[in-house]
């Protein structure tokens, strides 16, 4: 992308030396404003400090590292120059640029050139042929074309503006801890979390459930039909890594769940969330107070942005070290990790990579240092990440001041939403035969068929495929007491409910063979609430618990 033409050099020859010059300049400094104040550091002639008091000015305040090894002055310039443009900075004032050496004159020529910025200076010579030679210095790297020159003070605090509001420091995050959740599958789950959670409680695990409901109906409405394994993993990586807790990260995937099942989905997710690596288990929340400890500490784009991405992943960091450039796309929304755990990684056809969602405050370190590779002419195979693993994360880390639940022990093996899958449900009647009596018997994952598009069951179908399901102890239900289950089913999944799959591992697995209320009678049958749950009937009817 070429750079927009920039404007005029603006020179503001401050001869009295007016203080209300240099601290309206100071005040006025606001880079989420697009204006940074620069105030070079005294008595430093070397050429690294001037790009380091930039990354100071933009907000990279601690750019002197604690643990981990100091940017030099090459990788300086450059991360200053993909900053500026990211954060769209438009104008960069340079206070005492009379100290502006030749070395350091060119680099801000070449600053300009790559960012398009409006450059203003503010000098203090102190004598006529200081000035002369700062004029020279000037012409000599080609940032006189129509120099506009200022030597009114109020001329010049007209044009630095007033000062910039006053923004807080953000506050330190805080989540409340969610209760004890039951470990239930989800046609169970809401239901058990109502009867057995007091009203508070149950609101606020309530609301993480519904957040995961409807984002899944959302997802499915703008993407119909089967999703497929990256984009179910973009999906499920997007809903859980603003999770702060595993308690959050399960609740929500519980309302996935339900949302899938609600168009006829089975959305199949690792029983070891608790242990397993990924978004919403081994992540932080990538908050305003996260980004702004993580950035004061560490200025280099591609080291923040490796932090970064271990914080908003969760994966390990193998498998963060081998990402490409080309596995990070131009909008900075969506990051393809290689699949490190794949017995055929590293061959000549690779193996689909995993995906995780990039959250939108994350997005511009990861922008800001695929601007850095790509200034160093990095092609798509070139590591993203380079110079950033290793011996050095625990020092950058350290310089980070954030606890990275990626750093610690980890188990190894792929993320669980690596693991998820999502498929139609099986709808294959049951065997029967003229000499016995229909009989339940458990299928294997290979005589399960996947169904055509979803459709809805004759009575006829539903009638035969509930006889199959017995109870515990396989003991087939008897044909009487499944003709009323399938009357309530035409009723609530009627015409006025979309069409669903219905299948024994829907029924049988899920609701552990739960049909009817424990209150029902034979003149007056009722459904349990974990069978409205599962055939996302539950939320539009009542129903007795």
């Amino acid at each position: 992308m070429t750079p927009p033409t920039p404007p005029p050099v603006t020179l503001i020859i401050n001869v009295d030396d007016d203080t209300r010059v240099l601290q309206a300049a100071r005040a006025s400094s606001d880079p989420q404003a697009g204006q940074a104040t620069v105030d070079l550091t005294p008595h430093t002639p070397r050429t690294a400090y001037l790009p380091r008091d930039i990354l100071r000015a933009l907000g990279r305040t601690d750019y002197q590292p604690t643990a981990s090894e100091p940017i030099t002055a090459a990788p300086a310039w450059r991360a200053a120059a993909c900053w500026i443009t990211v954060l769209g900075i438009r104008r960069l004032v340079i206070l005492r640029a009379h100290h502006l050496a030749e070395a350091r004159t060119r680099h801000i020529s070449q600053l300009r050139q790559d960012t398009g910025i409006h450059l203003v200076l503010i000098a203090q010579p102190p004598t006529r042929t200081a000035a002369a030679r700062l004029r020279t210095r000037l012409a000599r790297h080609h940032l006189d074309h129509d120099l506009q020159q200022i030597t009114d003070s109020h001329e010049a605090l007209d044009l630095l503006g007033p000062p910039a509001p006053h923004r807080p420091q953000p506050v330190p995050d805080r989540t409340m801890p969610l209760p004890d959740l039951p470990r239930l599958p989800v046609a169970r789950f809401r239901a058990e979390l109502r009867r057995c959670l007091p009203a508070a409680d149950f609101a606020r695990v309530d609301a993480q459930y519904r957040a995961g409901l409807y984002a899944a109906r959302a997802y499915l409405t703008r993407h119909p039909g089967l999703p497929t394994q990256q984009d179910l993993e973009f999906f499920l990586s997007r809903l859980t890594t603003s999770s702060p807790s595993l308690r959050h990260t399960l609740t929500r995937l519980r309302g996935a769940q339900a949302g899938f099942l609600r168009v006829g989905l089975l959305l199949d997710l690792p029983d070891d969330l608790d242990r397993a690596t990924g978004p919403g288990t081994t992540t932080r929340p990538f908050t305003p107070y996260t980004a702004n400890r993580i950035s004061r500490g560490i200025p280099h784009p591609l080291q923040l942005a490796a932090l970064t991405a271990l914080l908003t992943t969760g994966t390990h960091p193998d498998a963060l070290y081998a990402t490409p450039v080309a596995a990070l796309d131009e909008r900075c929304t969506r990051l393809a990790v290689p699949d490190v755990w794949h017995p055929e990684h590293g061959s000549t056809t690779p193996p689909p990579a995993v995906v995780y969602a990039v959250p939108p405050r994350a997005r511009p370190v990861l922008r800001t240092a695929l601007r850095f590779r790509r200034s160093e002419q990095a092609q798509d195979h070139f590591l993203l990440f380079s110079s950033s693993f290793g011996h050095r994360l625990t020092d950058l880390a350290h310089d980070a001041s954030v606890d990275i639940p990626a750093l610690g022990p980890l188990q190894p093996g792929p993320d669980w939403h690596h693991r998820a899958r999502c498929a139609h449900p099986a709808t294959t009647t049951p065997h029967t035969s003229t000499d016995q009596p229909p009989q339940h018997h458990p299928r294997t994952k290979e005589e399960l068929q996947l169904a055509a598009p979803p459709h809805l069951l004759s009575s006829h179908q539903r009638a035969d495929l509930l006889a199959t399901i017995g109870p515990p102890t396989d003991t087939a239900l008897p044909h009487d007491q499944a003709a009323p289950v399938v009357e309530i089913l035409r009723h609530y999944l009627g015409s006025r409910r979309p069409p669903v799959s219905v299948s024994e591992d829907l029924l049988a697995d899920p609701m552990d063979r739960l049909l009817l209320d424990p209150a029902s009678t034979p003149q007056w049958p009722i459904p349990h609430p974990d069978l409205l749950y599962a055939l996302s009937a539950g939320a539009e009817y009542p129903c007795r618990s």
